[in-house]
């Protein structure tokens, strides 16, 4: 055999033939279509605004209006910027995909460029140099686009000037947006799919906001956008960078191997309106390109590390914190709405939950904690409001005087004072705390003289007629302002009691109805990281109003403290079922 049939037969016995041998395949692709897509990076309009915004930063400028015209499918995109020339333009149309900026700079993946392709019929790019009127302008037809597969082009002409902006939006460039207008990029046809062309105003700001809030402060940037609805409703909005106001925490930085240096650099957000609405968000360090917490998230989720690392993601997420997250080795992907997946990405993860565990955790305890109270507060004033209309009438004497009848000292609340302050000397506008310590608490006063000439005067509380005081008390007796007067009462109080299987305990000193709360019972209708908290509330009240009438109709009965502690099982035992027959009728309204 020859040794050209040898190596025949070796060559098959390996799967292959002569004309597999090593060589060169070539790849083609159609440009077109490949650009179509490539402009699908960013997703949505809203991305699409960002990105125009971002590049008009870039180009200097340092006031941006963005025009959206959803009545009439139009985006008009203009800022005050350098302009381009048809040589850098030009150099940019033929670095797509690969970007020309240097990483300092927002939009350096160079796919903005081409980001508006797939989200209208057609749209063009309009810029002039300072101290010229001509201006050139670039026209990117969709349809034609996609039909070019092996070269790609785009129509380029001369035009007098930058087109003045439409009499729909003209008004709203007046006075500090009243400039020389350089560059124009101007969407026709916006498609009107809505998951690509919905644009809230309120969500563009955030975004707005917080990806381009380090740029903006640093090059002194101004955004307004005006939106008109398909109503012909319209929206202006002007934009500022994201600034926190809340209480600055400690800097506190980890190094991983995986994610180099994190630095955390967050603040405890102010309140608004009552609620904290802080937001945090990440980047990679030395990098002018933040994401946002939200968009942080739904990366984590699509790997299930929002599940691992529950609680800390979640705080992160909940308004409390505000302020960067700065990771060393992390990237941010072209799509700019998340990291690249890489061990740093991973190594980041476990470094935020570290900082929870060790730092982020203990303020977040602490405003949970709060939290509850202010809740436990709120219920139990709805809920004793209810108690003071029904003991008012009548009819309920009897269950009124049971009460008076047991308690020992006075109660406390509203115009009512400590019962261990009667008798001491009571200024007309003077006011105390008292301090609980337990259940049934201590009291003390401030602001008392001392009896002498010009001090305040003496005088004897009384019972006022007609006043039920029916009140609450907050977790483990917290201090709460107390005026002059006291009369007797029944009041509300919470308080964790741990080994006690009661979900309730009656105080005869001073006729407090306190909830244990980590009794099952009450963890069960006190849940809260659901979106069911108003409901809960309202079951919780509900609870405490059915709670009091039943534990005043045992007092009547059985005045005794002993006799009332035997008999205390015709309430338990109707708890639970009570408590379970509630809840299925509250779902089923």
């Amino acid at each position: 055999m020859s040794r050209r049939r040898s190596s025949i037969r070796q060559a098959r016995h390996q799967g292959t033939t002569i004309q597999d041998q090593p060589g060169m395949s070539e790849i083609d692709f159609h440009r077109g279509e490949v650009l179509y897509k490539l402009s699908n990076t960013y997703r949505s309009l809203p991305l699409t605004l960002i990105e125009g915004a971002q590049n008009a930063i870039d180009a200097g400028a340092d006031r941006v209006m963005l025009c959206i015209d959803l009545k009439l499918r139009t985006v008009i995109m203009v800022d005050n910027g350098e302009g381009t020339t048809k040589a850098k333009f030009e150099q940019a149309l033929a670095s797509v995909g690969k970007g020309i900026k240097s990483a300092d700079k927002l939009g350096r993946f160079g796919l903005g460029l081409i980001s508006p392709l797939n989200k209208c019929t057609r749209f063009h790019f309009i810029s002039a140099l300072p101290g010229r009127r001509k201006a050139t302008k670039w026209t990117f037809v969709q349809a034609d686009i996609r039909t070019q597969h092996s070269s790609l082009s785009i129509p380029r002409t001369e035009i007098d000037a930058v087109p003045d902006l439409p009499k729909r939006f003209r008004d709203y460039a007046t006075e500090d947006f009243d400039v020389q207008w350089r560059t124009r990029v101007e969407m026709i046809g916006v498609t009107r799919d809505k998951v690509v062309s919905l644009v809230d105003l309120d969500e563009l700001e955030q975004q707005v906001r917080t990806k381009l809030g380090p740029a903006m402060r640093t090059n002194k940037v101004s955004i307004r956008v005006v939106l008109i609805d398909d109503n012909e409703k319209h929206l202006s909005r002007d934009i500022t960078p994201t600034t926190y106001s809340g209480e600055p925490l400690d800097v506190v930085g980890y190094t991983s191997d995986d994610a180099g240096l994190v630095e955390f650099q967050l603040f405890r957000a102010a309140k608004h309106g009552g609620k904290r609405t802080g937001q945090v968000s990440v980047m990679a360090a030395g990098d002018n390109y933040p994401i946002t917490w939200g968009e942080f998230m739904k990366q984590a989720r699509g790997r299930n590390v929002a599940d691992i690392f529950g609680d800390s993601f979640r705080v992160l997420g909940s308004g409390y914190f505000e302020g960067v997250i700065t990771c060393q080795n992390i990237e941010l992907h072209p799509e700019r709405t998340k990291f690249e997946l890489n061990d740093a990405l991973d190594g980041l993860y476990f470094v935020i939950d570290q900082w929870y565990t060790e730092v982020g955790q203990a303020h977040y305890q602490l405003e949970e904690e709060q939290s509850q109270e202010a809740r436990y507060k709120e219920t139990a004033l709805k809920a004793a409001d209810r108690l003071r209309e029904f003991l008012g009438h009548q009819e309920h004497d009897r269950l009124w005087s049971g009460l008076l009848s047991v308690v020992k000292f006075g109660r406390l609340g509203e115009g009512h004072l400590d019962p261990e302050v009667r008798g001491r000397q009571v200024d007309d506008d003077d006011t105390t705390t008292r301090s609980g310590q337990g259940r049934t608490g201590t009291g003390t006063r401030s602001g008392t003289g001392s009896g002498s000439s010009g001090g305040p005067r003496q005088r004897e509380p009384k019972h006022r007629p007609g006043d039920v005081p029916v009140g609450s008390k907050g977790p483990g007796g917290q201090r709460r302002k107390l005026v002059k007067g006291d009369s007797e009462g029944l009041w509300f109080g919470f308080e964790p009691m741990p080994g006690n299987s009661n979900l309730w305990e009656f105080e005869f000193t001073d006729g407090s109805l306190v909830i244990n709360t980590r009794h099952p019972v009450w963890v069960k209708l006190d849940e809260t990281k659901g979106r069911h908290l108003a409901k809960n509330a309202r079951w919780i009240q509900q609870l405490l109003e059915w709670l009091a009438f039943e534990v005043l109709h045992l007092l009547v009965q059985f005045p005794d403290k002993d006799d009332f502690a035997q008999n205390r099982s015709l309430i338990d035992d109707k708890v639970k079922n009570y408590v379970e027959m509630f809840i299925v009728a509250t779902r089923l309204r």
